[in-house]
């Protein structure tokens, strides 16, 4: 399993995905910073810079990792090239689950990178301006690293909700949509009503749904990869 998630990185040069990431948090960054230290809040508004960082960073990786389902899997199909690799002398399900697998690390990894330097960049500042809107959080706490890893974990997953249309659909650009339309539904809001939810316990019950939905999903589409045949 191990070396089948080797060739799927070295296939798909997963180092442009790090450099992306890096570019997209020096951009979130800067979102945060001018949001936080320069943008007056809102009169009884709740909000904290924990809380926009987090929103932000769920959002822009939620697309990121769709976009890295359709170019390791759905591109697969597309192209053809999983047809090829599925005459090789290895389990159907084993290379499908290793691509899985490539993409959950990788955004994983690049997710949590990203908040911890954004997190940091924040506290760093936040020494040297007034910021606007209290920080909300405190790095001495093993509680906000939990926090930060768990929502990182779920919010990889619920990206993998795209994959079964992707896949039924044979087409990268339906995981793309399907990524922004979830992005929608999951960071908006309704009147007072939003998936997410408007409190920590909700959030972590939300999230922690959507994430047993996603596997039911990559379950649902790898369950009969050993009897499809690829056209």
């Amino acid at each position: 399993m191990l070396k089948l998630i080797k060739l799927e990185y070295r296939k798909n040069r997963a180092w442009k995905y790090l450099i992306n990431a890096l570019i997209l948090t020096f951009i979130l960054g800067l979102f945060v910073f001018s949001i936080g230290f320069f943008e007056d809040a809102s009169p009884g508004s709740k909000e904290t810079v924990g809380f926009l960082i987090e929103m932000i960073t769920s959002m822009a990786f939620l697309v990121f990792t769709g976009v890295m389902i359709s170019s390791f899997i759905v591109s697969a199909y597309k192209n053809n090239t999983m047809g090829l690799m599925f005459t090789y002398p290895i389990n159907r399900k084993k290379i499908l689950i290793s691509k899985v697998i490539a993409v959950w690390i990788i955004s994983f990894i690049c997710l949590l990178i990203s908040k911890l330097i954004i997190y940091l960049s924040m506290y760093g500042f936040s020494n040297i301006l007034e910021p606007k809107m209290p920080l909300g959080y405190n790095l001495s706490y093993i509680s906000f690293y939990t926090y930060m890893i768990f929502k990182s974990f779920t919010t990889v997953a619920t990206a993998f909700l795209a994959l079964p249309i992707g896949i039924l659909l044979n087409s990268s650009k339906a995981v793309i949509i399907t990524s922004f339309i979830l992005l929608v539904f999951l960071e908006g809001d309704i009147g007072d009503f939003s998936l997410r939810g408007n409190s920590a316990n909700s959030i972590i019950l939300s999230s922690i749904i959507l994430t047993a939905i996603s596997i039911f999903f990559i379950i649902f589409s790898i369950r009969n990869v050993d009897k499809k045949d690829l056209v």
